[in-house]
């Protein structure tokens, strides 16, 4: 409200707080999966390679026997390193992170691949990063370097009336950012998307 106002340090504070948030939010699901249609930013998923094994595919020479979230996310980085790029960054849903931590063997014991921290959060040396804007069951791996993103202007703040404000004795106040966010084309191999079930039977050995 307008009186609302005249409580400076509390209307700061909710800016802060929420709006600035909110935005924030925004602007990571815009580069994560936002799909380049109207204002939308063309995010890193709309543009990731598709997992592909080589030779630890179930018909290469290399397939892997009972395979995990873990060896595919293995592989993923491969591919990745086999298009000369250096991945930094896994990025996956919570539920699948927690899932892949809370792993065991037939007799109960841990699962610990020796490329793995033991918290199993860095496979391989890349930190697995949770976020939910990644579908559960689907991951992405990449070398997000190669992921540009600039700033034409930073976050900012306007307070002015809209529609029926100044009648109601209210303000709108209005939050935003401009930004781009490019990947070459040919970067595109530097970042590798897929489906833990469908890539697992993909490199199982029969």
């Amino acid at each position: 409200s307008k009186e609302m106002l005249d409580d400076v340090a509390l209307i700061e504070s909710e800016i802060n707080q929420e709006l600035t948030e909110l935005i924030q939010l925004k602007i990571d699901a815009q580069l994560l999966s936002g799909d380049g249609t109207g204002q939308n930013l063309t995010g890193i998923l709309e543009n990731a390679t598709a997992f592909a094994p080589g030779s630890f595919a179930t018909a290469g020479a290399n397939p892997v026997v009972n395979p995990n979230n873990a060896d595919v996310l293995r592989i993923a980085i491969n591919q990745i390193n086999l298009a000369q790029f250096v991945p930094n960054y896994i990025v996956m849903h919570p539920s699948d992170v927690t899932t892949m931590e809370l792993e065991k063997a037939t007799d109960g014991h841990y699962i610990l691949p020796p490329f793995r921290s033991i918290d199993g959060t860095v496979v391989k040396g890349l930190p697995v990063v949770s976020n939910v804007g990644v579908t559960e069951g689907t991951y992405l791996v990449g070398d997000f370097t190669k992921s540009g993103v600039r700033f034409r202007e930073g976050l900012t703040f306007d307070v002015g009336y809209e529609n029926q404000d100044f009648t109601k004795n209210m303000v709108t106040i209005l939050a935003e950012a401009r930004l781009v966010h490019r990947v070459k084309s040919n970067h595109y191999p530097a970042f590798v998307t897929g489906t833990f079930v469908t890539d697992k039977a993909a490199v199982a050995k029969a």
